[in-house]
């Protein structure tokens, strides 16, 4: 139980099988593709826009438009929002986001993200106060949504 409070996404009790830990291996890497990705023919092709509402992301040009202005975004709000949109519909964990945008040694400094989705938030919301994308699980994280 503690190991997974911390992160963990599975484990193996001694002695196990090596078909076992290549099985959990192999769930753990789908689980990690990103959700922009689909599989047609055993090929894997990523995509290179996202578009949520109003809210478009190009990710080759690294552009974000809203109502077709562009949003000029620092490099941390866009890594912030890169993966908000990747994996948009689904919560990401604070720690995960943390993880993801600053690197492992920053997973505890939750206060860097309040700020980041605060300013993200300013940006892209019409009332930034009432969210309409970027929407707090509260004490878990935050999820991009499409707003209804």
């Amino acid at each position: 139980v503690r190991g997974f409070n911390i992160g963990a996404d599975d484990y193996l009790t001694k002695p196990f099988g090596t078909a076992e830990l290549l099985a959990r291996v192999r769930a753990v890497m789908r689980r990690a593709r990103p959700a922009t990705s689909t599989k047609t023919d055993g090929i894997e092709h990523v995509a290179t826009s996202f578009a949520c509402g109003d809210l478009k992301m190009d990710f080759s040009q690294r552009r974000v438009t809203l109502k077709g202005q562009v949003i000029r975004l620092t490099p941390i709000e866009y890594r912030v929002l890169y993966h908000l949109a990747v994996h948009a519909g689904r919560v990401l964990v604070h720690e995960d986001l943390l993880r993801r945008v600053w690197g492992p040694q920053y997973q505890a400094e939750i206060g860097y993200l309040w700020v980041h989705i605060r300013h993200l938030r300013e940006k892209i919301e019409e009332n930034p106060a009432r969210p309409r994308y970027i929407l707090t699980q509260p004490g878990f994280g935050y999820k991009l949504v499409s707003p209804s």
